[in-house]
């Protein structure tokens, strides 16, 4: 008699997940409309399930057919800890969760960590919420790196109905956002003006920075990405002044934004207020040598721009910018 050796486990893949409540490993590997290999990591989703968590590693959740999963009350749809997760497969997953709880949540609780998302194969996600759509973080512990990647040759939806923020990436010392490929959409829609950065990469408060670096990484090369929103005024937090934008990447040091292939459409939609499509702080912008810049100081601030667009940008922005504390040439 010869036996076959036993598979040897994916180094790195998580050993155990819950869906519904249920918890599944090498004892137990399905439940009502799920299956899971621990050797792989892999989650097989042919139905309707309840939440799905898992932590510390990587969790494949592979899409065979077209699935919802449902978060209620506090719970998230999905949620991951110290780990990554990864969506396949050739159908769609819907995630939903309960008017408390952010949809997806995927973050880091210790040090060195790198926490994610990735959708890819033919898989579409979709989720439309009254909370984030999807959050992911590294929880200001060092070394964290928190990351977005949107590979699949299908799509993504992620809607937030009224408030701030559909997707945001924050509180790790990298943040890095790539999309490869796939049609995409983040929005937020309903009442209200307040719809400050749809699309958040960076947290706003300095008091983030001071304890992480958050350098982002934001490349398109492919597919398409289409964010929308409102905006809203600008609102003070704490003692920062928070500018309204759909895109708001707040960067830390050696942030980048680059598109070198696919498509980038950002739409502010506000009757009521000039509202930047794009907000960047903390990134740097390449200077015209012709052109004379000054530095203005605002609100306790020291902006710097062209001066010639000094009128222009203090009218559309409301913004008193009349007190010029130096120029000098581009």
């Amino acid at each position: 008699v010869v036996s076959e050796p036993a598979p040897t486990p994916v180094e790195g893949a998580v050993r155990a997940v819950s869906v519904g409540g249920v918890t599944l490993d090498s004892a137990t590997t399905s439940t009502t409309n799920a299956s899971f290999d621990p050797i792989t990591g892999t989650l097989t989703l042919t139905g309707d399930v309840g939440a799905i968590s898992a932590s510390g590693g990587k969790l494949i959740i592979n899409v065979d057919e077209p699935s919802t999963v449902s978060g209620s009350g506090a719970t998230n749809a999905l949620r991951m800890v110290d780990g990554e997760v990864e969506i396949c497969g050739d159908s769609k997953l819907t995630a939903t969760a309960g008017s408390d709880s952010y949809v997806i949540k995927i973050i880091a609780s210790q040090a060195d960590k790198t926490v994610g998302l990735t959708l890819s194969g033919d898989a579409s996600l979709d989720v439309i919420t009254a909370k984030v759509a999807l959050h992911i973080s590294g929880e200001l512990n060092p070394g964290t790196t928190a990351s977005l990647i949107l590979n699949t040759s299908g799509s993504s939806n992620l809607t937030r109905q009224g408030g701030n923020a559909a997707v945001l990436l924050e509180k790790a010392d990298n943040i890095n956002c790539y999309v490869k490929n796939g049609t995409h959409n983040v929005s937020v829609t309903g009442a209200g003006n307040n719809h400050n950065r749809t699309f958040r990469l960076g947290n706003h408060d300095a008091s983030v920075k001071n304890t992480v670096n958050e350098k982002i990484t934001f490349h398109i090369s492919g597919g398409s990405l289409t964010v929308s929103g409102k905006g809203g005024t600008s609102a003070a937090v704490g003692t920062k002044t928070e500018y309204s934008g759909i895109v708001g990447l707040d960067g830390g040091e050696g942030s980048t934004m680059t598109v070198s292939g696919g498509q980038l459409t950002v739409t502010a939609n506000n009757a009521s207020y000039d509202v930047a499509a794009i907000y960047f702080e903390n990134v740097a912008v390449a200077l015209n040598p012709d052109l004379e810049y000054a530095w203005v100081e605002c609100e306790g601030e020291v902006l710097f721009m062209a001066k010639d667009l000094l009128d222009e940008v203090g009218k559309k922005c409301h913004k008193d910018l009349s007190n010029i504390l130096g120029t000098t040439m581009g």
